[in-house]
């Protein structure tokens, strides 16, 4: 297993740039964050990588936008997440509560 991660970003990769914000602002802070499209080298076996991620991660921040809301690798990595009994953040962009799933 990697070294762990304070924040593991969970998002659409149609949010890619608004996760990479996410994530910049955070390593300013000294925090560091699994970012899958900067965390996960090419050829690497990318669903263990993100088991092995979210597993090491003190919490979970989920992007919810109308393109993640709906994302089933988004759902995935937050049941992970709730199996694991990490905390869940959620950060709302372009979306109303009442919008999303219970």
């Amino acid at each position: 297993m990697r070294e762990p991660y304070d924040i593991f970003i969970s998002y659409s990769q149609k949010d890619g740039e608004i996760a990479a914000s996410l994530a910049s602002r955070f390593d300013d802070a000294g925090l560091k964050c699994f970012l899958a499209d900067q965390s996960i080298l090419a050829g690497a076996e990318w669903d263990s990588v993100l088991r092995d991620a979210i597993r090491s991660a003190s919490r979970i921040l989920v992007l919810l936008t109308p393109r993640s809301k709906d994302s089933l690798w988004v759902a995935a990595e937050i049941g992970a997440a709730w199996v694991l009994d990490k905390p869940l953040i959620p950060a709302l962009m372009f979306v109303e509560p009442k919008d999303l799933l219970e």
